[in-house]
């Protein structure tokens, strides 16, 4: 069949009817072979056999050179989340994303997402009330999608997703106060909540670095915490080896072998709705989320006069010298400085307190919950907060 002839192509595999057939078949030429294929799709409906062709072009995995006026959004979208983004921790943010940008643009040809059919979606998105970051991280998702397919040879050239339509926003600056991180853990709350709260408070780790830290990772005699797991390639998000702090020594100890954060012996995937419950306990705001402990501790170490490269080191920021950064966490002080700040912060919000009350000290949850029922109460704003070293000698002497 001449080419001009074919209806929808994508790569090498185009739509074909079969003689006396009224159904659409994929098919493309096999140079092993060196013959024309087909294989039906069951359907007569074009539509509906244009969407089979870029399922069927995804299981084929060869797609080359597809130029932009021939190639439906739809194919390079779904390629890009059955190739890549479905495996990734945030697949299904991406998903959500993805699914937006096929109500969008719907039986659209790449080529056809032009500069002002995306003003005009951005549009309607801010008239849904949707906010600028929410809908810049729509915006990027598509646009990785594409530049996937462009970079990957895929297809011959994609449009430009312009960011600048959903504006970036200011950079978040929520902290919490001594008060708010000891309301925080001063709550009744579920062993891997617990777990993972004294873990973020003293690693100052993204939650994902958390929620998959294993017992292996976590040298107890050397007192290291390696948050980056064997076989895992450092990224942009390095996850670096931190000291460990004296508070975590306790709840690290008597683990057993397996995820640091489980619930009945299964890793713990996120613990946002957890979170989210304890924060109502603890009568804080919605925008207190785990991430605001990170920019906390991130916070805290600078205030205590951590130097602005031993912090950047701790959150696994690079600092320029990779090479230098390989060898530097062999030295026995180690972000020595930075660990005795975190230790002090520590103290002051009262984890030592929760610490001691860890599952794995022995006690039961009653121990715990009298234990936590004497840290003291988050205060309101007007008000003083308790002294820091009486706090101190509540927990010495629990």
């Amino acid at each position: 069949m001449r080419k001009r002839e074919r209806v929808c192509q994508i790569g090498e595999y185009y739509l074909t009817k079969r003689p006396n057939s009224d159904r659409w078949c994929a098919t493309w030429f096999d140079a092993s072979s060196g013959q024309t294929k087909r294989e039906s799709l069951g359907t007569s409906d074009l539509r509906d056999a244009e969407l089979k062709l870029a399922a069927f072009v995804i299981e084929r995995g060869r797609m080359k050179d597809a130029r932009p006026t021939d190639t439906p959004l739809e194919t390079i979208l779904v390629r890009y989340y059955k190739q890549h983004a479905e495996k990734q921790r945030t697949g299904r943010d991406a998903k959500t994303a993805l699914r937006r940008w096929s109500e969008a643009f719907p039986g659209a040809l790449v080529a056809e997402v032009t500069h002002e059919r995306q003003r005009a979606w951005v549009g309607r998105m801010q008239a849904e009330g949707l906010s600028n970051g929410y809908i810049r991280r729509v915006l990027a998702v598509g646009a990785a999608a594409l530049n996937r397919a462009a970079r990957l040879g895929e297809v011959t050239a994609v449009p430009h997703i312009d960011l600048s339509l959903a504006p970036e926003a200011e950079p978040r600056e929520r902290v919490l106060t001594v008060a708010e991180a000891r309301a925080l853990l001063s709550v009744d709350m579920p062993d891997h909540m617990r777990v993972y709260l004294l873990l973020a408070f003293g690693t100052g780790a993204r939650p994902e670095a958390i929620t998959d830290l294993t017992t292996f990772q976590c040298d107890i005699e050397r007192r290291v915490i390696r948050l980056n797991p064997p076989g895992r390639p450092q990224n942009k998000k390095r996850r670096p080896t931190i000291p460990m702090v004296s508070q975590l020594v306790p709840v690290l100890a008597g683990l057993p072998a397996g995820p640091v954060v489980s619930w009945h012996d299964k890793p713990v995937a996120s613990v946002r709705k957890t979170f989210r419950v304890v924060r109502e306990r603890a009568g804080l705001s919605g925008d207190v989320s785990p991430y605001v402990i990170r920019h906390t501790v991130a916070t805290e170490l600078r205030a205590r006069g951590v130097s602005i490269e031993d912090t950047a080191a701790w959150l696994g920021h690079s600092t320029g010298y990779r090479t230098t950064e390989r060898y530097t966490k062999m030295s026995p002080d180690h972000l020595s400085e930075a660990a005795r700040a975190l230790e002090t912060y520590l103290s002051e919000i009262g984890a030592d307190c929760l610490a001691a009350a860890s599952p794995n000290s022995g006690d039961n949850i009653h121990t715990f919950e009298r234990r936590a029922s004497r840290l003291p109460k988050v205060v309101p704003q007007e008000g003083l907060e308790p002294p820091t070293h009486a706090l101190r000698m509540r927990c010495s002497t629990s």
